[in-house]
């Protein structure tokens, strides 16, 4: 449970790194940008759901249907494709 709550402030800190960066430097952006930006947010958003999904299960002794679903949806979409495109185009 640490270990998430530990990887989703890392995804944070990274992904308001990189926004920053893209704010700062507009002008020399490039499009794949957008995409490397949308696979840290969803990396934080996979992260953060797993982390609930084991907090839940500690305090109350049953998993949420709902938390434990959508962060195993948001790990597809995040690992079965988008993360594949940005390291074949970057």
């Amino acid at each position: 449970m640490f270990f998430y709550a530990a990887v989703t402030a890392v995804y944070f800190v990274l992904g308001l790194w990189y926004y920053c960066g893209m704010k700062m430097f507009q002008e020399g952006a490039i499009p794949i940008q957008k995409y490397i930006l949308a696979t840290i947010v969803l990396g934080f958003l996979e992260n953060s759901f797993r982390g609930m999904n084991l907090f839940l299960w500690n305090i109350t002794g049953l998993r949420s249907a709902f938390v434990m679903y959508t962060g195993k949806s948001s790990a597809r979409t995040n690992n079965g494709g988008i993360s594949d495109q940005n390291g074949i185009l970057v």
